[in-house]
């Protein structure tokens, strides 16, 4: 009697099949988990940008005494706005400026808002930073009295 142990056709064309099902799900899980890893990067990148940002104008806007002695909101010319401690910041150049100094770059939207709400001046702003998967944020500022 002759032994039929092995492999038949028809298993091996199972086997195959299988095996192309899960490379194919590996693959498809592989490359969203890349894609989304891209876009965190440049994601950090971009909310590093705010964060310095954030960081200058937080501290401008929590000295007590500090008030808004101009605002430019023009898009011809380049945004601004001013404090009576004397610093100015500036979009321009698709970067913010302190003065003289680069603390913001890779913005390609900048928008400055003054309001009075509640007996407080607050100041609106809109960030948007990079271009491919930005990051945007409007926060509102209340200035110290």
């Amino acid at each position: 009697m002759k032994s039929n142990k092995g492999i038949t056709l028809m298993s091996l064309t199972v086997y195959i099949i299988v095996m192309l099902m899960v490379v194919g799900v590996i693959s498809t899980i592989s490359s969203f988990f890349y894609t989304n890893v891209v876009s965190l990067r440049y994601n950090g990148d971009n909310a590093q940008e705010y964060s310095n940002f954030n960081m200058f104008f937080l501290e401008e806007t929590k000295t007590h005494g500090n008030k808004v002695l101009e605002i430019n909101n023009e898009s011809e010319n380049p945004k601004y706005i001013v404090f009576s401690t004397g610093n100015k910041y500036t979009y321009q150049d698709n970067a913010i400026y302190k003065n003289s100094a680069r603390i913001c770059e890779n913005v390609t939207n900048f928008d400055i808002k003054q309001t009075n709400a509640y007996g407080n001046n607050i100041i609106e702003v809109l960030i948007e930073i990079g271009n491919e998967n930005s990051y945007i944020k409007n926060t509102e500022y209340v200035l110290a009295n």
